[in-house]
């Protein structure tokens, strides 16, 4: 919202003005409103005595400072967005908070349950996340908070046992520990609940007769009605009149990073925990469709209903609370940042690997041929970062280059890592940190780290990557790298993409991922409030392509597009967001992606 000068409003300028005033983040500047309205010689009405109440509500949350014992609080400052969240949240019984990425959702939700018990308003906290950030949330507990923290983790019979012995005041647990028992599908128990996967009747035993705050990262993991870890959520926030065991009161703040304009079922998801049957928001699937979507395809939603959609957020406006980097006011918040695309040549060595597949895949191309044109589109992906990637495929195609011996597959002559390598040389000789991005966890991974560590010699050079890794062993590289003081490089790959807390003032990427979203989902992990409070003013986001290949065409579609867009793989279609709204990719254009203007 552009800041006016009370003295220079005209009548219509208020007006304007006063329309605007439709989130809590622009309601921080109701008082300089009401002083130019006096000044104008105009007086605020309202509609009714709840529209009085509801805007004495806002602007007493908007404009005061938000207080609690914290030793995060004795050194840092808050934003005043952050303030306007975290008094909502307290005052609030059931939230929800919509923080862009880096925001500091985080620290909302160890804050406000510090006030919380400070209050006396809780006895115990339960906060759900994902694995990846179970120890994100227990060391960021204990760093800003006074509260006794535990992770709860181990197994089954370790976490029944600390349920039950635990004196902590804040529990950290993932999703999964919540949901609803499934069923036997074989053995003599074949169709009798399965209590092996779930922790809730522990949960449940818990917090009966408790008066318990549930605190949900990531909200939007929650899903929809029919996911068991929606139906275990629901019934333990919203327990029924007839529950032998229940908490004696439930308080509940949902966090995520996708507000209503991009994710629209996500909200709603997320309200049939937070306040259920929400006339046209926590309604019934089909009702929800009627009211917000404009055309649905075979893979979903093509349109919102654009007059509709805002409706959305008005109606959730009082229990929720919007903070997203797109505003000015709270970009300006965060570490200034660079983009940089850099174009590559592809090596001689790699285009001969990749124009023998492009041959191949050409030849391969059929419209009921969708799994072979998808894996040849990998394969082509992967030889932009390097030929060698060859060997931790299981494409037949690849296999059989592998075993030709015709090529040359050697990363070190790979013009990406070169560049990538380069890159890194000129950061660690300013003893600085890099985070370094890809989609695959071994086909580039792996050959990269080797030619890292043994280039920088000296310097740590971690790996962060999904089901190669133990839980512990990524904990373990994500804390360490944090923790170096000068160079560093980690090399993570999409396993990483969100949710967790890396601070840098360097991320590249080294290959472009499949949407923007993903793109915006990794850039974020270092372009973090709390950045600058570690001293990082600016960072730095690189991301490559080689030119005249499948990686260009894939560049240029992402960066076309506005909004965040989510591409389905493993279909014969690709689903995409458009400045118009949903469009689906016909074949052809894919055809276009992989083969650019070749003729068939």
């Amino acid at each position: 919202m552009p800041h006016a000068d009370a003295s220079a409003l005209t009548r219509e300028g208020a007006f304007q003005l006063l329309d605007q005033y439709d989130t809590l983040r622009t309601w921080t500047k109701v008082p300089d409103l009401e002083e130019a309205a006096r000044s104008l010689g105009l007086e605020l009405k309202f509609v009714d005595e709840e529209a009085r109440r509801r805007h004495e509500l806002f602007k007493r949350l908007a404009t005061t400072p938000f207080e609690v014992r914290s030793p995060f609080l004795e050194e840092h400052k808050l934003y005043p967005f952050q303030h306007a969240g975290m008094n909502l949240a307290t005052e609030i019984e059931r939230t929800l908070i919509q923080w862009d990425t880096g925001a500091g959702k985080t620290l909302l939700g160890s804050l406000v349950t510090q006030k919380l018990f400070d209050l006396g308003e809780i006895d115990l906290a339960i906060i759900v996340c994902k694995r990846a950030k179970l120890q994100d949330w227990e060391e960021y507990v204990q760093d800003a908070t006074y509260l006794k923290v535990e992770r709860i983790e181990g197994d089954r019979k370790k976490r029944h046992a600390r349920y039950e012995e635990t004196d902590a005041q804040v529990l950290v647990m993932n999703y999964e520990k919540l949901r609803y028992p499934g069923k036997h599908k074989s053995g003599k128990d074949r169709g009798k609940s399965d209590w092996s996967k779930t922790d809730l009747w522990q949960i449940v035993s818990l917090t009966d007769g408790k008066r318990v705050l549930f605190v949900f990262d990531e909200a939007q993991k929650i899903g929809n009605r029919d996911s068991l870890v929606s139906k275990g959520v629901r019934g333990l926030v919203n327990p029924s009149p007839s529950s032998r065991r229940a908490p004696s009161k439930v308080r509940m703040i949902a966090l995520t990073a996708t507000p209503y304009t991009t994710s629209p079922y996500n909200i709603r998801n997320i309200f049939l925990a937070l306040k259920p049957q929400m006339a046209l928001v926590s309604c019934n699937k089909d009702e929800f469709d009627a009211e917000y979507v404009s055309d649905m395809g075979m893979f979903g939603v093509r349109k919102w209903n654009e007059r509709n959609l805002p409706k959305l957020g008005k109606r959730i406006e009082s229990l929720s609370h919007v903070a997203m980097k797109s505003d000015p006011l709270i970009a300006a918040q965060f570490p200034k940042m660079v983009e940089r695309p850099i174009r590559l040549e592809m090596s001689e060595s790699d285009r001969r690997v990749y124009d023998a597949i492009v041959d191949v895949a050409h030849s391969q191309w059929g419209e009921n041929n969708p799994m072979a044109n998808l894996a040849n589109f990998q394969l082509l992906r992967m030889i932009c970062d390097t030929a060698e990637s060859l060997r931790y495929s299981s494409s037949p195609l690849a296999q059989e280059l592998v075993e030709s011996r015709r090529y040359k597959l050697d990363t070190s002559t790979s013009a990406k890592y070169e560049a990538v390598e380069s890159l890194c040389e000129t950061i660690i000789e300013a003893d600085d940190k890099i985070v370094l991005f890809t989609y695959w966890a071994n086909a580039v991974i792996k050959p990269y780290l080797a030619l890292l560590r043994k280039r920088f010699d000296g310097i740590p050079v971690f790996e962060y990557a999904g089901t190669t890794m133990k839980d512990g062993d990524r904990e373990y590289a994500k804390r360490e790298f944090n923790a170096t003081k000068g160079g560093g490089i980690l090399l993570m790959s999409d396993a990483g993409q969100e949710g967790l807390n890396l601070y840098a003032p360097y991320l590249a990427h080294i290959e472009m991922p499949y949407t923007y979203s993903g793109y915006k989902q990794r850039r974020d992990r270092i372009h973090r409030s709390d950045s600058i409070a570690k001293g990082i003013e600016r960072v730095w986001i690189y991301r490559y392509w080689i030119d005249g290949t499948v990686e260009q065409r894939v560049n240029d579609k992402v960066f076309q597009r506005k909004h965040h867009a989510e591409l389905i793989q493993g279909t014969p279609d690709v689903v995409l967001e458009t400045d118009g709204g949903d469009e689906t990719l016909t074949r052809d254009e894919m055809y276009k992606l992989m083969f650019g203007d070749r003729g068939r």
